[in-house]
């Protein structure tokens, strides 16, 4: 399985209240220790109907070994960037780093809007300038920036930068350490005021039949629990009555005000949701490269626990993430994704479509038959596809002329 990780930003929070400034869903922070650091945009996006925006600093990052990659290896990974301004200062936007030792890959936009991929050090001082993008970046309008990294040693090693599917240049002149890798979003430095953008991130391996090289274009939208199914011995704490009314928190995950419960000694307690639909403003026939789920757990008490997730069809073809175990949590775990498709489940797999991913169910199933309790707060599902809506068209029109829609009168 070659798709690691997807995220349109539609299931985090940034705007809470302290303790829980941001409440870590598909992504952990640093700097975001104010409100409004960071914030979740949802009038101006790439795919779905959010994006993450920075206006006064910080950053958000996520591990490679949370999404089951073995640090560096081959990675391509793909996002959407987007600033309101003509940057006046060498920024960095990615950084690729081991927090406990260097040398670290830096991505920057340079004062005159093209991008620089370096082996950077601490304080994002260059140390070695890898590529340089031959296309500069316009204000106002999504760019799809995409970069990957390779470990080895010089001449196996290999970095590469792509904008807007064009790609600027490789290199391969370094040792790229096989450190533990983690990805980071940045939105440090004195802004001005002005913002920055990022949506729809993708991140892939080599392995596997799909989703092994570039992801490429993609719209990431994201479906929420929206009816009960089946519930076993499950049961809802603070939510209206229904069960999926405690997980649908979408953006704004509420811990302990309401969840799903089990404390079942019945082996294969399953609680399983029908889900949202995505857009209709996606053909039916439109392609998804990728299908992932996501929830946030938690337990009481030292024992452990074992759980899986599970995707149904409307043929009734399943599909299990692996089971996995947890002890006692203060908060609650965020485990994203716990399963991937990537095809259609059953006998004979084609590309998963629209009409497909409408039709899939979301289960919880503890995987023992002991009676630990286990809570689940919110669960999602995300689906990226291929081609963006067919409609609206107005952003895209926005776009095309750089913010300033022309007015022509006559007559």
């Amino acid at each position: 399985m070659a798709r690691k990780f997807q995220s349109g930003f539609e299931v985090e929070d940034f705007n809470g209240s302290a303790p829980f400034v941001h409440r870590p869903v598909e992504w952990s922070t640093s700097d975001i220790d104010v409100v409004g650091d960071a914030v979740l945009d949802t009038s101006i996006y790439h795919g779905g109907n959010a994006s993450i925006k920075f206006n006064s600093g910080g950053s958000i990052s996520r591990s490679a070994s949370s999404m089951g990659l073995a640090n560096f290896d081959d990675i391509y990974m793909r996002f959407y960037f987007r600033i309101s301004f003509t940057n006046n200062v060498y920024r960095r936007i990615l950084l690729v780093q081991d927090p406990g030792s260097l040398p670290w890959i830096g991505l920057s936009l340079k004062t005159d809007m093209t991008l620089e991929l370096a082996i950077v050090d601490n304080s994002n001082v260059v140390l070695n300038s890898l590529v340089t993008s031959a296309t500069a970046l316009s204000i106002n309008r999504w760019h799809m920036i995409e970069v990957r990294i390779k470990s080895g040693n010089a001449g196996v090693g290999i970095v590469e930068l792509r904008l807007d599917g064009v790609s600027q240049g490789s290199n391969n002149s370094i040792e790229i350490p096989d450190n533990n890798a983690v990805f980071n979003l940045d939105g440090t430095g004195n802004l001005s005021g002005s913002n920055i953008w990022y949506d729809d991130v993708a991140i892939n391996d080599p392995t596997g039949s799909f989703n092994n090289s570039w992801p490429g274009e993609g719209f990431i939208e994201t479906m929420l629990p929206n009816s009960d199914v089946a519930t076993g011995a499950w049961t809802a704490v603070g939510g209206a009555g229904p069960l999926f009314d405690a997980v649908d928190d979408g953006s704004n995950p509420d811990e302990d005000t309401s969840y799903v419960v089990s404390v079942s000694a019945t082996l294969n307690n399953e609680v399983r949701f029908g889900l949202t639909d995505v857009s209709e403003f996606y053909q039916d026939g439109a392609e998804a490269a990728a299908v992932t789920v996501g929830i946030l757990v938690k337990g009481t008490g030292t024992q452990s626990r074992t759980v899986k997730t599970q995707l149904r069809d409307a043929n009734n073809n399943t599909q299990d993430g692996a089971d996995f175990n947890w002890g006692d949590t203060t908060f609650y775990a965020s485990y994203h994704p716990t399963l991937t498709i990537e095809r259609t489940m059953g006998g004979s797999p084609v590309a998963i479509t629209k009409s497909y991913v409408n039709g899939l169910q979301l289960a919880f199933i503890e995987t023992n038959s002991n009676n630990r309790e286990v809570r689940c707060t919110a669960a999602w599902v995300n689906v990226e596809f291929k081609e963006p809506r067919f409609a609206p068209i107005m952003q895209a029109i926005e776009e095309d002329w750089n913010g300033v829609i022309p007015v022509s009168v006559s007559g």
